[in-house]
């Protein structure tokens, strides 16, 4: 066995002279932050200067729609309410459905919605309205193949991963009302156990004001999507001026080359004005 041996090495740490040491931007002194005209935040932006944005047009027949339950499952539950909007056409206004008696209410929105030729569905969380719908449609034996062959657009998917189609990763359950806050400045009018107080209290005008907000805050939701998918006129950012300047053209040191030419006087060659000797037969002028 070969025989090992050990190497110390002996340093001193650097020490840096202070003329050297790079002195922080940001001072813990508000004062001293202040003074340098530095804004710092933990929190996102305002949203006032970015509240406008061009919506696209919709592509094919897309009916927006969000449902009211009296809790999670349909068979411990019940619809109180259905709310939809025809997206294809930009005035439309919402139809909200109210009533005690679920059947009604699945009758009524069934009848329009078979009739309305919409290509898909678009919701927050729609897999929850769609079952739901399907559900109690079951109870009731009330059959819709279009309602059951429909395409569906989930916009709370598209907030939790951008795309339709799958994408592996994780993110944290976000809801309607944060992201709608965040970059609508729109928020809930209530909480879901006041809906149910009111419900109970028989002011079906407060469900119908609750789920015009809903409709609203995921439709700007999903036109922000759609406009952030589109392409679009570049819309100048506010604050920021786009600076332009001409191109520097720098005068040339090379002094440009003569047209006149000189002839030779032993081959007759006409040689650049500045040659030095002939192209033809080397004659040194």
């Amino acid at each position: 066995m070969a025989e090992t041996s050990s190497v110390q090495i002996e340093y001193e740490p650097a020490i840096a002279a202070p003329e050297e040491i790079i002195k922080p931007i940001v001072s813990t002194s508000g004062e001293a932050a202040a003074a340098q005209e530095i804004s710092l935040s933990l929190y996102p932006s305002e949203i006032e200067t970015y509240n406008y944005f061009e919506t696209p047009a919709a592509e094919g027949k897309p009916l927006l729609i969000n449902i009211e339950t009296t809790g999670l499952l349909p068979f411990e539950s019940k619809i109180i309410s259905i709310a939809y909007q025809d997206l294809s056409e930009p005035n439309s206004a919402p139809q909200i459905i109210v009533s005690d008696d679920e059947q009604q209410i699945i009758e009524e929105f069934l009848y329009d919605f078979e009739n309305g030729n919409y290509t898909h569905l678009v919701g927050w969380n729609l897999s929850f309205d769609y079952r739901f719908i399907f559900g109690v449609s079951c109870l009731y034996r009330r059959s819709s193949p279009k309602f059951y062959n429909i395409k569906l657009t989930d916009v709370q998917q598209i907030y939790q991963q951008v795309k339709q189609e799958f994408v592996y990763g994780f993110q944290k359950t976000n809801k309607l009302t944060e992201w709608s806050e965040f970059l609508l400045g729109l928020g809930k009018l209530s909480s879901q156990e006041e809906v149910l107080q009111r419900y109970l209290q028989g002011d079906f005008d407060f469900i119908r004001e609750f789920q015009a907000r809903q409709l609203e805050m995921t439709k700007g939701l999903y036109d922000l999507a759609r406009y952030f998918a589109t392409a679009s006129p570049q819309m100048q950012i506010p604050g920021f001026t786009e600076q332009t300047s001409e191109p520097i053209v720098q005068e040339s040191e090379i002094t440009p080359i003569s047209t006149q030419e000189k002839k030779c006087p032993e081959c007759l060659q006409n040689n650049p004005i500045n040659a030095t000797e002939c192209s033809v037969c080397g004659y040194r002028f």
